[in-house]
């Protein structure tokens, strides 16, 4: 673990993974004597290997994100407090937030995630499609309006398609960690984003 790359690399060069070595039965011990020549000498590169990737990561230090197991950019959309004029609106939001850190909640938060969007696309007006072109109005600042008539439409079909608010026998379900992870953070994303529409436009008190 003292060597510098160059001497390591001095040693595998000058016959440190030797095949004849490794024919050497005086090398065996109780654990390895049943192995082949061949299964011997991988054992080893293996065993190696796990001994320069421990090496070069020994100094490293842990990253909170790690430990926390969520990205720190992530964490704030989790401390944003939901207060809008619609309590039932806020109370989807931030139980999805916290069902969400519970492994066995995460498909009930991705369900109160996806209840929370329809509900806000009535936010102005019981009409779903009035009032979610006024909600777009308000986000479509700097990006084109066409991208969140997009993101509204994709999102709404995803809700419909697959065993997400739905649960008939047609719904395909989402078991993939990763794919949870995806689509729960795609929408608290656009959940957030709208959420700073009402906020900064002042048409909360229109409501």
């Amino acid at each position: 673990m003292q060597l510098d790359v160059f001497q390591i690399s001095h040693s595998i060069e000058n016959g440190l993974f030797r095949r004849k070595d490794f024919k050497n039965q005086s090398f065996r011990t109780s654990n390895n004597q049943d192995l082949s020549d061949d299964d011997f000498l991988n054992n080893a590169v293996l065993d190696f290997k796990d001994f320069i990737d421990e090496s070069i990561r020994v100094n490293e230090t842990v990253a909170l994100d790690q430990i926390l197991n969520l990205n720190l950019n992530i964490e704030l959309l989790f401390d944003n407090k939901t207060e809008t004029k619609d309590e039932e609106l806020n109370k989807l939001i931030d139980e999805a937030k916290e069902r969400f850190l519970k492994p066995d909640d995460q498909n009930v938060a991705l369900e109160k995630l996806w209840d929370a969007f329809e509900r806000i696309k009535t936010y102005y007006d019981p009409n779903k499609k009035k009032s979610a072109n006024r909600l777009i109005d308000q986000i479509s600042i700097d990006l084109d309006r066409d991208i969140f008539e997009n993101e509204f439409e994709l999102l709404t079909t995803i809700g419909n398609k697959y065993r997400i608010r739905h649960h008939e026998t047609d719904k395909k379900p989402i078991y993939t960690a990763n794919q949870i992870n995806y689509l729960f953070f795609r929408m608290l994303s656009l959940l957030d984003l709208s959420l700073d529409g009402l906020s900064e436009s002042g048409n909360e008190s229109e409501k």
